[in-house]
């Protein structure tokens, strides 16, 4: 499954937009331009009950109602939202004249085209927020989600992690193929969880960890170690960076060829070496054939996934960085392409883009 294209016509900020989606497409940009409203746009069919409408609220987002949602310049009260997936176009929304002023729209109905594809995508979908759980001595596990869900906050990571070692029922989705690019070179074998803790390495080098889980009491926790130390530490010694990285590190090495996967802010608490790492495991996700839609505010993040572009893990036509600018007292944002070549040159660098280091150095050198 491929998200192939979205377009947004007076949605929020978004005047009339049209965002091509590749294998691997990152959006970065400065803050509240836009970036996070093209990721809703995709939240909102995905939280919906039905195929049908879809709604503003619910488990994954929150955007309240129909005036919430409309362009402030709109030019008519329209909202529309088409989402084309395995090149199947569907659009939901309103049409010109349908709102009236004493109506408070908490959905927005299916317009027109193929939506068929939505019941499948659901099947094979994460999110993973920019607020995932910190460090927690123990969390809840109660089982009222699909197989492999790892909550919009990571919140069901332990009781995924547990499942992946303990469970027949999840023997099938344990392991990944021999060949796959998502396998890290320091893995003892060819399981999901050998790969993970490997990845984990690259945050915290030597990391290791036992989760255990006491169904009885629907509780779940995380023991950590490192090489050469006996001692088993509390989540909450260990710093933030473990546990913000290891709901996403799950999320992509756990991914089935065809998933679909949303993550922002991939980089929070973690050490630039550990978010290149991360950039290059994202490119070799997308090699494998799951698709991601990244928001990053990392060039770490960015310049990791070019590395596995320049030696040949990622073909450079799979990866698309949209860059999300907004001229001052305008509503709707400049959204640019960007594209990268063999080499992992990029095909154009607009200002505001990764460029604060140079601005930095240039005034420390002139004093």
């Amino acid at each position: 499954m491929l998200i192939n294209r979205i377009r947004l016509e007076n949605f929020k900020c978004f005047t009339d937009s049209k965002i091509e989606i590749n294998q691997l497409t990152f959006f970065v940009g400065i803050n509240s331009v836009g970036k996070s409203s093209v990721i809703q746009s995709f939240l909102m069919p995905m939280q919906s009950q039905h195929e049908s409408d879809i709604e503003l609220n619910g488990p994954l987002i929150n955007l309240g109602e129909y005036n919430d949602i409309l362009n402030i310049e709109a030019s008519d009260d329209s909202i529309r939202i088409t989402v084309e997936v395995d090149n199947k176009s569907c659009t939901w929304g309103f049409e010109q004249g349908y709102i009236s002023d004493n109506r408070q729209e908490v959905n927005l109905p299916f317009l027109s085209g193929d939506n068929s594809w939505l019941k499948e995508a659901k099947l094979g979908f994460q999110y993973i927020s920019a607020e995932r759980w910190g460090p927690r001595d123990n969390v809840p596990v109660v089982r009222s989600h699909r197989p492999g869900w790892l909550g919009k906050n990571g919140e069901h990571l332990i009781d995924y992690l547990y499942s992946l070692a303990n469970e027949t029922s999840m023997k099938s989705l344990s392991t990944l193929h021999e060949n796959d690019p998502r396998i890290h070179s320091d893995a003892t074998s060819t399981t999901i969880l050998s790969s993970i803790e490997a990845w984990l390495g690259e945050i915290s080098p030597g990391v290791s960890f036992d989760i255990d889980v006491y169904r009885e009491a629907n509780i779940g926790w995380g023991l950590f170690s490192y090489g050469g130390d006996s001692n088993k530490y509390r989540a909450g010694n260990i710093g933030f960076g473990i546990s913000y990285s290891l709901s996403i590190i799950a999320a992509i090495v756990g991914a089935k060829k065809g998933d679909i996967l949303l993550i922002e802010n991939p980089e929070a608490h973690i050490h630039p070496r550990g978010q290149s790492k991360l950039g290059q495991l994202i490119a070799h996700a997308a090699s494998a054939g799951i698709q991601l839609l990244v928001e990053t505010h990392s060039e770490h993040v960015i310049n990791g996934a070019r590395i596995a572009v320049r030696q040949s893990k990622l073909p450079h036509d799979k990866i698309f960085i949209y860059y999300f600018e907004k001229p001052l007292n305008t509503i709707s944002p400049i959204i640019k392409q960007i594209k990268s070549d063999k080499r992992a040159n990029l095909n154009t660098w607009p200002e505001g883009f990764f460029d604060q280091t140079i601005i930095d150095m240039e005034k420390i050198i002139k004093g």
